[in-house]
């Protein structure tokens, strides 16, 4: 942009502990892939170009659906157990027969620019 005022997502700090910054190189799309997911319409190609991204990992007794993102902003768009679209906000719900978990991809925006947010659900056994 050639705005010299504008931020990215990595600019403000995480206020919400659950989340942690994953930029270590790694695509989302492979990352999503050690995680062996049920993705009948192979969705997870679409993150192919996504390096980095949020990770939230948590039990599915964590007490609840929690709702908000790493700013503590509640997501726009987060139904439960459907895949919904809009302009920019998107939410992904996956599952994992081998491994015990549920993978939630949920697009946000900071300044107008998405961000990733994986939220890795294990369940308790």
């Amino acid at each position: 942009m050639n705005d010299i005022n504008y931020k990215s997502h990595s600019d403000y700090p995480i206020t919400n502990n659950h989340w942690k910054l994953m930029n270590n190189g790694v695509r989302l799309c492979d990352y999503l892939d050690t995680l062996q997911l049920v993705d009948s319409f192979n969705t997870t190609r679409q993150f192919a170009g996504i390096n980095t991204f949020y990770l939230r990992e948590r039990y599915d007794n964590y007490g609840g659906f929690i709702t908000h993102d790493p700013w503590n902003r509640q997501f726009v768009v987060m139904p439960l157990d459907k895949r919904t679209h809009t302009s920019m906000y998107q939410y992904y719900c996956y599952g994992s027969i081998n491994l015990n978990l549920n993978v939630d991809v949920i697009v946000t925006t900071v300044n107008k620019s998405r961000v990733y947010c994986v939220d890795l659900i294990r369940e308790t056994v």
